[in-house]
Formats: C-alpha cells, structure tokens, sequence
C-alpha cells in the first residue's frame, strides 16, 4: 500500500542563515565543537574568541564573506570558501580549554590559490571575528593580488580606429595567443590570466587596453580574430553545476586539474569580456556595429550565454557577477539589445541574481541593482518591470 509522505513546506532563508546550518554550528553549544587538543597541527591563521558561541561566531563570519563577495558551500563541519581571485580555504570551528572553561577557535587553513591572496583575505576576517567590526567591503582583494602582473610594451595610439589590428599586435598579445595555442591546459590558463590584466584598468594604461579591448570585440584576422574567438568558445563553454556542493568531504581527486583549469578559464574569459565592453563603454566608442550582430544577438548568441549564466548564480556567483557586469554595459548599447534581453529572459534572471547576491555576494548585489535601474528606467511605463523593485 503507497502512503504519501507530505513534504514540508520551503521557507526563504538568508545566504548567511542557509551556510550556518551546519551540523556542528547551528547551535549555542560550545561543547558540541571538536577539541583543538585533539587536532594537531593547527594553522597559524587562528583565532580564539571568549564569551561567544559557535552560532554567533558562524553568522559573523557569514557577513563578513558576504560583504567581500567570496562565495561560501557548507561541507561536513566546515565551510569551504572561494574568493573572485580563485584562492580557496577553509573555516573550522574548534572548543579550547581556556583557564576552567572552554572558548571558540577559529581556524583558516588555504586550500589552493595564491598565498598572499590568501593572507590579506584572512586577516580581514580574523580582525573582524577580533574586534567585532563590521566589514565595508572596502578592502580590495581582487584578482590582480593572484599573479605576478606580466610586464607589459605598451602601444601608443589615440583611439581603436587609428589602429591596424591585423598587422600592430604588440608583443604581450603574441605571447597571450601562443599561451592559448599551447597543448597544456595550465599554459592555456596563464594566457587567459594575461588577458585579464591587459584589460584590467589598474593593472594597464589605458591605451594598451583599449587596443586590447578592440581585438577582443571586434576581432579582426590572423591573432586578433583567434583571441576573440577563444574568448567566446570559453565562455560558452559549460561547466557542471554546482559541482562542489555534490562531496561532503574535500576531495582533490574528484574536482580533477582539468574540470577546475576549465572552470577557472571559462570566469576569467567573462572578466575579459566584462572589461572590454567597460572600456569600450567608457570611452564612448560606439559598440552596435560588433553588437548588432548575429553573433551576439542570435540564436545560441553571446547575450543568450550571459544571461544563462545568471542562472547558475546560485552555484558559481563569482562568474554570475561577470556575466552582470557584461550585461550591464550591453543594456545601455541599443533600444534593440535591451528589447532583445528582454526576449531571453534577462528581467526574470536579473531578479534571480539580485536574490542571490543579496543572501552571499555583494558585488553581484550592487550590479544587479544597477541592470535592475536600467531595466526599469528604459521601460518604466512596461507592466512588465513594474514588480521588479517590489521583490
């Protein structure tokens, strides 16, 4: 005989509520936490805390990661933590015996990333858990701290028109393309990363990467239109979802080099895209002759990408945050892109990854906020966005 279990009803929880659910943390029991005696050795970045608990201890540092828009994804009595420039690191919570009673420690322990990286972003958490300071968000930790800047020939020129991109490639771009062109899947990432801070505006002068913003967008031949479409195949290019959130446990084994070097291509490729619409944009120079296009209106287009990649904020908010930013500046191109973002959905996704970044990343808060005032700015008589700002 079937009988029908009935399912309770779903309730809408914070970002920093949903992380603290932990078997071991969602509590004001400070002896359910492991003994720091009994784990040995412990990482230098530490910290112990009187007069609190574990539940109280787990929301601030919650906050905390929101504020600096490092994602979070709860693992058996730990959390693991990922931060814009891929530096990824652990938090445990620990009881130690202090004089006849015992108090909460906090232990960071780095996984994988750069370790300078690493060491700003875990003092900011340890001065906070310290002093009891809410954090501004801002401190800078983005993902200039990650690699050594390359040393960059830069190319003087006034404007995108006034350059020959099939013939005036400077030397730092070849040796992107030969990056990308080599059979090695951590060569292809470095050549990525390189792209990155030759379209990022505090790592580069500006004319070095507005040309490199020009190659990007509009292509062109030879080098120039095989960086561009490098560009666009890692982005289309899908990594699993939620991927992490499947293992209880951290097992390198299973992540794999090649699914973690692809899913780290596949964000920075947005973040050089993100920066070369922002450049171009900033510059004032005129984007519908590459927008208007197939290629990024189309079935299956660039903008169809962006927009499912909203959809996966839940699972990899970092690349989200990106994709915004992408779609930030493209809303503001034609009356035809936005009519077109529309057509895909870009309203619903929006509100999607304003909900998510409001629970556990800050800066994908702030540009759906923006994309939500651009939406309803263009169509404020549209019943259609006229319940945006109501949820």
């Amino acid at each position: 005989m079937n009988s029908s279990v009935p399912v309770p009803k779903k309730t809408k929880t914070t970002r920093i509520e949903q992380q603290s659910k932990l078997k071991l943390w969602n509590n004001d029991d400070i002896d359910s936490l492991p003994d720091a005696d009994n784990v040995v050795p412990l990482e230098k970045t530490r910290i112990s805390i009187d007069g609190t608990t574990p539940r109280k201890v787990m929301l601030s540092i919650c906050r905390c990661l929101h504020d600096m828009s490092i994602a979070i994804i709860p693992k058996r009595n730990k959390l693991l933590a990922e931060s814009l420039d891929s530096v990824q690191f652990y938090i445990r919570l620990y009881k130690e015996k202090f004089n006849t009673k015992y108090r909460v420690m906090v232990e960071l322990q780095r996984k994988r990333g750069d370790s300078l990286s690493y060491c700003k972003i875990a003092r900011v958490i340890l001065h906070v858990l310290k002093h009891g300071d809410d954090f501004n968000g801002t401190l800078s930790i983005g993902c200039s701290l990650s690699i050594h800047q390359p040393k960059l020939k830069f190319v003087r020129f006034a404007t995108v028109d006034s350059i020959d991109i099939e013939s005036n490639i400077p030397e730092n771009l070849h040796t992107a393309v030969n990056m990308l062109r080599d059979t090695h899947l951590d060569t292809n990432l470095n050549g990525m990363e390189s792209l990155f801070f030759m379209t990022k505006e505090d790592s580069t002068m500006p004319p070095t990467n507005l040309y490199v913003a020009g190659v990007i967008l509009q292509g062109g031949a030879g080098d120039s239109e095989y960086l561009k479409t490098e560009i666009e195949k890692s982005i289309r290019c899908k990594h699993s979802p939620g991927r992490d959130q499947e293992y209880e446990d951290d097992d390198d084994l299973l992540d794999g080099f090649e699914p973690q070097c692809r899913k780290t291509m596949h964000h920075y490729a947005l973040a050089v895209l993100a920066n070369s619409l922002h450049i171009w944009s900033k510059h004032n120079i005129n984007m519908v002759p590459v927008i208007h296009s197939d290629k990024w209106l189309g079935h299956n287009g660039l903008l169809c990408a962006l927009i499912n990649e909203l959809s996966r904020a839940e699972e990899h908010p970092h690349d989200a945050y990106q994709a915004m930013r992408c779609l930030n500046t493209l809303l503001r191109v034609s009356s035809q892109v936005w009519s077109r973002a529309v057509e895909l959905g870009a309203p619903s996704a929006v509100i999607s990854s304003r909900l998510v970044g409001r629970r556990g990343h800050a800066l994908l808060a702030e540009e759906s906020e923006s994309a939500m005032m651009t939406l309803t700015g263009i169509s404020s008589r549209s019943s259609l966005f006229s319940r945006l700002n109501s949820i």
